[in-house]
């Protein structure tokens, strides 16, 4: 409810979210998205590399996410995961614009836009909110940021959580 990805599953199948369309190459091995006008719930644009920020972080060495495996299918994610490789400009995941993403996969994956859509490790996140919260980032509402139809309110640990209507979501 706080936060959506490219795409959703919704009736069964996979539907358009942040991205209102997308390409798959003739091989399978290349998604092109095309990111509708969205913004955080601050008014800031999501743009493609909100995207590549939170697939790196993901999969990078220092973050040690327990999920990062579920990215494997893009192109050298489980080598920069492993520490094989370094440069995290060499996973398959780059913004070719402001509302372009492309993510290349190792191999053609018949279910990876159903893997896209019921994973919440494929939101978005927005750097320089994720940086300046620190360790604090996603702890509470002030240390966390909605692009979905509801931002989070109040979060009395344990206890409760009160979400209200993201007045600035796209639908």
């Amino acid at each position: 409810h706080l936060s959506e990805g490219l795409v959703r599953f919704y009736g069964g199948e996979v539907v358009p979210g942040i991205a209102e369309r997308w390409e798959v190459s003739e091989d399978g091995t290349t998604y092109t998205f095309y990111l509708r006008e969205a913004t955080w719930e601050d008014g800031v644009p999501v743009t493609a590399d909100d995207f590549v920020y939170s697939v790196r972080r993901l999969l990078s060495p220092d973050t040690g996410s327990p999920m990062a495996d579920q990215a494997y299918d893009i192109l050298n994610a489980a080598a920069y995961h492993n520490g094989e490789l370094t440069d995290p400009e060499q996973v398959g995941v780059r913004a070719l614009d402001d509302r372009t993403l492309e993510i290349r996969l190792e191999r053609p994956v018949p279910y990876f836009l159903l893997a896209l859509a019921t994973s919440s490790s494929f939101y978005p996140l927005r750097q320089d909110f994720v940086e300046q919260a620190g360790s604090s980032y996603g702890t509470s509402a002030e240390h966390f940021l909605s692009n979905g139809p509801f931002r989070l309110a109040e979060w009395q640990h344990e206890a409760s959580i009160r979400m209200v209507k993201n007045e600035r979501y796209w639908n």
